[in-house]
């Protein structure tokens, strides 16, 4: 459940000794905690809104993990639950998560309801499965649950950022070769060039273009153009906002592969923790962050409301394979859904790890490429000119 009307806020009290306290908490308002602070006779001294997006990229899911183990072993042990929230050695912003969590426990809620004001930190998918543990009696499974998702979700990202990590060094050692070739040769040998008053090459004027282009100006010039593009798009073009999302889909395969490796991955564990179907479509759909994704998963879910078949409900999703379509009608006919389910997440994992390693293989190549491309037009811009020139020398 996200909590979009309310506010994280991070404030810092003193009670009656002059003990000072540090917490934080999902809340209304600015006076809706101040509130709840003064029913546990405490006076705030300072408190200040956080956007949960920033939290979520200090508190890395690795967190999350050594939180939910540490509690899944403390249960196994049979310690009470709020004995085992406070056994954690937990510090920084997540310890002062957990002791709003432990505050809440103590008011009546459940474990469920106290974590849900944090579902866009921890994971809505999360929260179903301690919700899920709960109904049946068995919180430590529901957690045991919860940590396993978050580690396929670990490696699913691990698996995202080696395909990101290789382009992004290349085109680093890209930039690099070319600042190094310009500021070490092209910009002594370029004045050579123009004093001798020789014929320059078309490629030498685009060099000689480019470089004499301030950085600042050019910097902003692209803002202005992304600003003014951006307008466009918002103002005058809604209509293309679905042709977007359908081109993501299309023409960036990884992206497609992710989305649906990950979509299935969550609904196929909440249907075998018994969760119903069109609850769990609304979670995955909750969890999803590609706006085409979660409107397939929205119109599916309709479409089984009205009386249609799961399968038949993902025909036209695109870039979906046809094959994962036919194995899910045969498990939905046989009655054996949630083996499908499994069975679709498995292949779809087993693709995006094909095309990654398929991927890998060929951005080596294609960046040599790139850095052969550079060094040639080098050459011809700067090293074949200026031999002409002192071969012109020679011969005078």
């Amino acid at each position: 459940m996200k909590n979009k009307n309310k506010k994280f806020y991070y404030y810092k009290a003193v009670n009656q000794y002059g003990i000072r306290y540090s917490g934080c908490g999902v809340y209304n308002s600015y006076s809706a905690l101040c509130s709840a602070l003064n029913g546990q006779n405490l006076t705030i001294l300072r408190a200040y809104p956080r956007f949960f997006w920033i939290d979520r990229l200090r508190l890395h899911q690795n967190s999350f993990i050594h939180l939910l183990t540490g509690l899944e072993w403390a249960l196994s042990t049979g310690q009470p639950l709020s004995m085992a929230l406070k056994s954690l050695e937990i510090k920084g912003i997540l310890e002062m998560i957990l002791q709003d969590v432990v505050m809440q426990i103590a008011r009546g809620k459940l474990f469920s309801e106290a974590w849900s004001t944090y579902s866009e930190l921890i994971s809505p998918v999360v929260i179903a499965f301690f919700r899920q543990g709960e109904e049946a009696g068995n919180l430590q499974q529901g957690i045991q649950q919860g940590r396993l998702y978050l580690e396929k979700r670990r490696s699913l990202h691990q698996q995202i950022a080696g395909i990101l990590r290789l382009p992004l060094i290349n085109v680093g050692a890209c930039i690099g070769t070319g600042y190094i070739l310009y500021h070490e040769i092209a910009q002594f040998l370029i004045p050579i060039l123009i004093e001798k008053q020789c014929k320059l090459s078309v490629w030498t004027k685009i060099l000689i273009f480019f470089t004499n282009i301030p950085w600042e100006i050019f910097f902003l010039g692209s803002v202005i153009i992304g600003i003014v593009l951006l307008g466009i798009y918002i103002l005058y073009l809604p209509y293309s906002k679905q042709k977007l999302k359908n081109f993501l889909f299309r023409t960036l395969p990884f992206y497609a592969d992710t989305q649906y490796a990950h979509g299935f991955e969550i609904l196929s564990r909440l249907v075998k923790a018994k969760i119903p179907l069109l609850s769990a479509l609304s979670i995955t759909q909750e969890a999803m962050t590609s706006l085409y994704f979660k409107e397939a998963l929205l119109n599916l879910k309709i479409f089984i409301q009205e009386g249609g078949d799961f399968s038949d409900g993902c025909v036209k999703w695109s870039r979906f394979p046809k094959h994962c379509i036919l194995l899910l009608r045969y498990g939905q006919d046989s009655g054996h859904l949630q083996e499908a389910l499994s069975q679709v997440s498995e292949l779809l994992a087993f693709r995006l790890s094909f095309r990654v390693q398929g991927w890998m293989r060929k951005l080596p190549l294609f960046f040599l490429g790139i850095v052969a491309c550079l060094l040639l037009f080098f050459v011809k811009s700067v090293f074949i000119p200026l031999y002409d020139v002192l071969e012109e020398l020679s011969r005078g």
